[in-house]
């Protein structure tokens, strides 16, 4: 499973791995900024998406949070 954590504003991708890690230890790396736009960055997701990779079809699945 890959672990993917973007900027909400531009995009910019803070960290794409499989191994698990927090979103504040990724933050943390860059100062609770975006290096991109420059955005403060909070700990609270805005958005989590999960998607289920298949070879036959694939499942995209949104999950509010607020």
């Amino acid at each position: 499973m890959t672990l993917i954590i973007k900027c909400h504003r531009c995009g910019f991708t803070l960290y794409k791995g499989s191994e698990i890690v927090t979103p504040y230890e990724v933050l943390k790396r860059y100062g609770f900024r975006c290096p991109k736009c420059i955005t403060h960055l909070s700990e609270t997701p805005r958005e989590i998406l999960i998607e289920k990779r298949s070879l036959a079809r694939r499942v995209r699945r949104r999950i509010p949070l607020f």
